[in-house]
């Protein structure tokens, strides 16, 4: 079966975009807002839902270089991350950690250069 990359980037998208927002993950981490979520959410939904490894990995992904870079630095943020923090994190731990706000920055980035719509 065909892989839909149209659908694919805008999970990409959508999921980055979730990473980049502070107010959203203060809102839904916490309760205070309509969203449900959690770090570990934010985590399943970037290795999983969007598959990111996978998708930054084809050819035909539709990434111009600086796109590219700047979605395998991010991918670089997150795993060094994974790998230093418990399988569950309290949000209370993370929030304010100054990795997750490099995180965060590094979403930004490459959120903004997906949105520009600058493919090759």
């Amino acid at each position: 079966m065909a892989v839909d990359l149209n659908a694919w980037r805008s999970v990409v998208r959508q999921v980055v975009m979730a990473i980049s927002d502070e107010k959203f993950q203060r809102r839904a981490w916490f309760g205070v807002g309509p969203e449900v979520s959690s770090p570990d959410e934010e985590f399943c939904k970037f290795f999983g839902d969007a598959a990111i490894e996978d998708f930054l990995k084809r050819s035909d992904n539709g990434l111009n270089k600086q796109q590219l870079d700047a979605g395998k630095h991010l991918l670089t943020l997150m795993r060094k991350l994974s790998d230093e923090t418990p399988n569950h994190i309290q949000p209370s731990s993370l929030i304010d950690d100054p990795r997750w706000q490099e995180v965060r920055e590094a979403a930004a980035q490459f959120s903004t250069l997906l949105a520009d719509g600058n493919s090759r």
